[in-house]
């Protein structure tokens, strides 16, 4: 399993760095889901899911990801903060 997990995680994040997103977020669901504490997954999984506009998904990987690694918690809010600024973008204006 080791192996499998190194491979999702590495393809991910090449797939996301060539602008695949809907394939590196299939990948690193994939990686999540064979181990969900994996450093870094949903930071990944999260960055995938706001490229596809996913932003309430995306939103939740990072607070995921912020439980898994506290000390990341700043520049995971700051990505947080970001989809909801692209959230408020497309959502009408109240009338």
């Amino acid at each position: 399993m080791g192996g499998e997990v190194l491979d999702h995680s590495g393809l991910g994040r090449s797939q996301l760095e060539m602008n695949n997103a809907a394939e590196a977020e299939a990948t690193l669901q994939k990686l999540v889901s064979l181990n969900p504490m994996f450093s870094s997954a949903y930071y990944y999984l999260g960055k995938a899911q706001a490229a596809n506009y996913k932003n309430a998904a995306a939103i939740a990987s990072y607070r995921k990801e912020i439980e898994n690694s506290p000390d990341k918690k700043v520049n995971l809010l700051l990505h947080i903060a970001a989809v909801q600024a692209e959230m408020a973008k497309t959502q009408p204006a109240a009338m």
